[in-house]
């Protein structure tokens, strides 16, 4: 459970770009079928710490000074991969993620 949320995490910080004003990002959030499943309330915790994170103060002497002003919220009930033969995430996966671009705005996580 902790790479799905850690996975979690990692694609959304990568899919956010710039913020100027408040923005809500609604996501679809689905498992693959060997992983064990992840409930409403589990990845709806999972997306108000990521927009939490995001949020922090970068100094802590500036009141006002906001990292990045979003909100993640999840978008219908988490599901399951539809293809059985989408591959368990290992460390190739993980590391394959971390070579990509940084500049992804525009791109559907599905």
């Amino acid at each position: 459970m902790r790479i799905s949320a850690g996975l979690l995490s990692l694609a959304l910080l990568m899919w956010v770009e710039a913020a100027s004003a408040q923005q809500t990002y609604s996501l679809s959030v689905s498992r693959h079928r060997a992983v064990p499943a992840l409930s409403d309330a589990e990845v709806k915790r999972i997306l108000a710490d990521a927009s939490r994170m995001l949020r922090k103060n970068p100094r802590q002497d500036a009141d006002d000074d906001v990292a990045c002003n979003v909100t993640f919220t999840l978008k219908g009930s988490v599901g399951t991969f539809t293809s059985p033969n989408t591959p368990v995430v290992d460390r190739d996966n993980i590391d394959a993620v971390h070579r990509v671009d940084a500049n992804v705005a525009g791109v559907d996580f599905t």
